[in-house]
């Protein structure tokens, strides 16, 4: 009877010894997540920065030499084709040639500006003159009033910058380098600095027939202006003067496979990627092609559809893995 029941302890330690070792086991398991490579399509693009502004701004000059005699818009005030903009007075050819004989009419009253002899001239000049109004030539926003009430003008002073809100571009500069890759028409992927997780696309519609030099980080390069427009009209909450990186979409290429850099890992050997095979960790070592931003091309090592452990860093050859959810 004793043996029986020795047997019987024997065999409760046996299997409790069983299954301490299976806890023990599973408790060694790493656990993590696997990405799953698939193919797909990757774009290949040119990015350059660039700030939002307005496409269709025009600016509203006097049609003569004279006086502003009144503003009548406001900043930001919405006009339609034909509203008055500003009246002036507008000199008579005799008075013009006058003034003009001491020089222009800017410098005439710049000398004046400390004598009371200025206002008797401006005087003069509304009585030498007749008076004119400027009406808006096409629908916008007063973006910009750069006179005023007696301010003296000429056919060059820019009274005012009327813009169309609707219409909105981000010019940017390519280097010489990339340019040739550049076309009309191509798509763009632009990313407001405010705004760095919200994406909007855009389209090439204007390229510079010449190069430039200009200055940036890593000092002078050559570059060509590019614009991009975007594709639809963009939240309120951007506002126009807001920095963008914008992607010019240049090629596609289809059926890669891509792996994330960040499960990618190095040594003597060359690059490598841990599988998950039968439960376990399976070093492998891999050959990488062209680099995207997402990661790089996948030429041979792996395949379609092979599970990549994420958490790589601890990970050794062998090593028994558990699946997070599983």
């Amino acid at each position: 009877m004793k043996k029986y029941v020795y047997l019987f302890l024997a065999t409760i330690l046996l299997v409790s010894v069983i299954l301490m070792s299976g806890n023990i086991i599973v408790n060694d398991a790493l656990e993590t997540e696997l990405f799953t490579l698939r193919a797909e399509s990757v774009d290949n693009t040119v990015t350059a920065s660039g700030k939002l502004q307005y496409t269709s701004k025009y600016e509203v000059k006097p049609g003569g030499i004279g006086v502003v005699k009144s503003i009548d818009v406001k900043q930001k005030d919405k006009v339609k084709k034909g509203d008055l903009l500003f009246t002036y007075y507008e000199l008579n050819q005799e008075a013009e040639q006058m003034i003009l004989q001491y020089g222009d009419i800017q410098s005439v009253l710049s000398m004046l500006s400390d004598s009371s002899l200025k206002k008797q001239m401006l005087e003069e000049v509304k009585k030498n003159s007749r008076v004119k109004k400027t009406y808006a030539e096409k629908e916008g926003t007063v973006r910009e009033i750069k006179y005023s009430q007696n301010d003296v003008i000429d056919q060059s002073s820019v009274i005012m910058k009327i813009s169309d809100e609707n219409a909105l571009e981000i010019p940017i500069n390519i280097n010489e380098s990339y340019v040739e890759q550049i076309e009309k028409n191509q798509k763009a992927e632009i990313v407001f600095t405010a705004f760095p997780n919200e994406k909007y696309t855009g389209t090439v519609t204007e390229i510079a027939d010449e190069a430039t030099q200009t200055s940036g980080l890593s000092g002078k390069e050559v570059t060509v202006a590019v614009v991009i427009k975007p594709d639809d009209k963009l939240d309120e909450k951007v506002r126009v003067g807001y920095s963008a990186d914008c992607s010019v979409i240049t090629s596609t290429d289809n059926n890669i496979l891509i792996i994330p850099y960040e499960y990618i890992r190095s040594d003597d050997d060359g690059d490598y990627v841990y599988l998950y095979k039968n439960r376990k960790a399976k070093k492998v070592y891999i050959k990488t092609g062209k680099e995207y931003k997402s990661g790089a091309e996948v030429i041979s090592g792996i395949n379609q559809n092979d599970q990549i452990i994420k958490k790589c860093d601890n990970v050794y050859d062998g090593q028994k893995i558990k699946v997070i959810g599983e």
